[in-house]
């Protein structure tokens, strides 16, 4: 059929079973004049006749929503009620889209809008209701997520949405109530819990504790404590909940620009120069993208574990790392229990830079650029040059997965580490030894190495480990029963023994000689022959049968 054809009498399709999903087998669609003329003259799209007129939830599907919707805006007023309509018109569209009757068989489902002659509905016959809990790929999520300004308030303990906030519930337009200047209810005032705000189709809940799915519209996660209440931004697009799944286990946060390191000085002691400002950073959590202000205050935000599993905060710290004076602290554990150690002499520690998408309000804002203590130090075998170098090569064999973050379960990948600082502590002082720049998502942060990587490792004496960092490989000196190493000692040992050799001339008759070693300085029997003498010396050697003298 033509959509945009002009005619004067009524258009009638009759759409074939092979034409739509198995919910809807025939589709009646009733256009007037003023329809058709709209269609040509604002050239409409053709309706999505491949997409099910009524959904299994009793609403007319969102494509055919949207598709009347425009066909009443461009009718009435263009471009003009396009931009003047919109709040009005969505909510005529979705209020008039339910399905009369969900328990008959052959449902009607209408869509009628009556202004200067214009009227169009859908007729769905044949209906074929799924079956509850189905698996549905329609989409959720907001439709501008970047616009979402989500602002956490810990003292009322609701988070307020303002900007663009029009959001959708497995393809359904979200009640008109949530728009910009939105306020949640209170969640519960218990400390030390992690509550999540969503939406599942009919209200707004708080959840906690427990992550509440994939398949409900995430708006935010609370970290409430004692102290150190802060927010997350969950106000993700428009995508089938599958999709939010595969990309949340997958994927996770990744930095997309900024979060660079600068103001710093490697090895200066000087304390000024070793507290760094960081300029913005874009992350992304998924598809939802959060911008970081920079941070230029030099007070940072250092987190670390506490007892045996009590996550905390520090802020407005003036260091990247707790101090005793200028002897940095690194995040112990001595089971069952973490506490804080102080760095031994001539050691190595990192410090990882962790973005986190945090909400709008201050508070939460203190943590968008989080410094984690590091859990363990490499210790140098002196304060030498090669020494701390060594230990640095060391350090950086090891990586951020090994970090204990806390009992936190699938929030661990709503934020991702984007810079690695090695700081070493050398001669009563610290400095910081390097600054090193992370790479990939939250998800290959933290995920196991396989594939192309060596699994395991076996050695063969001298050598012992597994080559792990608990069981490294090592060989150990030889002894005169054990083969290893040649050790410095045993080199220098070697090292004195001279190649060429001096004996004294024999004189007529001589049937032996005696040979003189270190530069003549002591004698031993050679043969044997009887003393000789003479001032001559001549080398000896082997010529791969016996010995002579040259």
């Amino acid at each position: 059929m033509d959509w945009g054809e002009v005619n004067a009498d009524p258009l009638v399709a009759d759409l074939p079973p092979s034409d739509l999903t198995e919910t809807v087998t025939r589709t009646t669609v009733i256009a007037n004049e003023s329809t058709r003329a709209a269609l040509a003259v604002n050239q409409l799209t053709p309706p999505p006749i491949i997409s099910p007129v009524v959904e299994s939830s009793g609403l007319m599907s969102r494509t055919w929503v949207l598709w009347f919707q425009q066909l009443y805006r461009n009718r009435i007023g263009g471009a003009i009620a396009q931009d003047t309509s919109y709040l009005e018109v969505e909510d005529s569209f979705v209020s008039q889209s339910r399905r009369p009757d969900t328990s008959q068989a052959d449902a009607l489902a209408m869509f009628g809008a009556d202004s200067d002659g214009v009227k169009g509905w859908v007729k769905a016959q044949s209906y074929q209701p799924q079956p509850p809990n189905s698996i549905t790929k329609e989409i959720t999520g907001f439709a501008s997520p970047e616009s979402v300004i989500v602002t956490y308030d810990s003292t009322t303990r609701k988070i307020t949405l303002t900007g663009t906030v029009t959001a959708y519930f497995q393809g359904v337009l979200v009640n008109h109530s949530l728009v910009s200047g939105w306020v949640s209810s209170a969640h519960d005032s218990a400390t030390d819990h992690i509550y999540f705000l969503y939406y599942n189709g009919s209200a707004f809940f708080w959840g906690t504790d427990v992550y509440p799915g994939f398949d409900v519209l995430m708006i935010a996660t609370v970290f409430y404590r004692a102290v150190n209440k802060f927010a997350l931004r969950e106000c993700h697009g428009m995508m089938p909940w599958q999709v939010h799944q595969e990309l949340h286990l997958n994927i996770g946060t990744y930095r997309r620009s900024g979060g660079d390191i600068s103001g710093t000085t490697i090895g200066s002691t000087t304390a000024a120069q070793r507290r760094p400002d960081i300029s913005a950073c874009v992350i992304a959590d998924e598809d939802l993208l959060t911008t970081n202000p920079a941070l230029a205050s030099k007070l940072y935000s250092q987190r670390y574990i506490v007892g045996t599993n009590v996550i905390t905060y520090s802020l407005a710290a003036a260091d990247i790392v707790p101090l005793s004076v200028n002897n940095p602290y690194y995040n112990s554990y001595s089971a069952p229990n973490w506490g804080q150690t102080l760095m031994p002499a001539n050691s190595v520690q990192s410090i990882w830079l962790f973005e986190v998408p945090v909400t709008a309000d201050a508070g939460s804002q203190e943590i968008r650029h989080v410094f984690v203590q590091g859990q363990w130090i490499t210790q140098a075998t002196g304060a030498g040059v090669p020494a701390m170098a060594k230990a640095l090569a060391d350090e950086l064999l090891r990586i951020s997965s090994e970090l204990y973050l806390g009992n936190i379960g699938l929030i661990s990948n709503e934020y991702v580490a984007i810079k690695r600082i090695v700081i070493q502590y050398v001669g009563g002082n610290w400095s910081i030894a390097g600054e090193y720049a992370l790479l990939g998502s939250r998800y290959t942060q933290i995920s196991a190495p396989s594939s192309n990587f060596i699994s395991s490792v076996y050695a063969n004496a001298p050598i012992t480990g597994t080559g792990v960092v608990s069981d490294p490989l090592v060989i150990a000196a030889a002894t005169t029963s054990v083969p290893g190493y040649l050790t410095s000692a045993d080199w220098n040992t070697f090292s004195r023994i001279q190649s060429v050799y001096a004996f004294a001339s024999l004189p007529a008759g001589a049937t032996g000689m005696r040979a003189f070693v270190n530069n003549n300085s002591s004698s031993a029997a050679f043969g044997s022959a009887a003393n000789g003498s003479g001032s001559t010396t001549y080398p000896v050697f082997h010529d791969g049968t016996s010995w002579k003298v040259g």
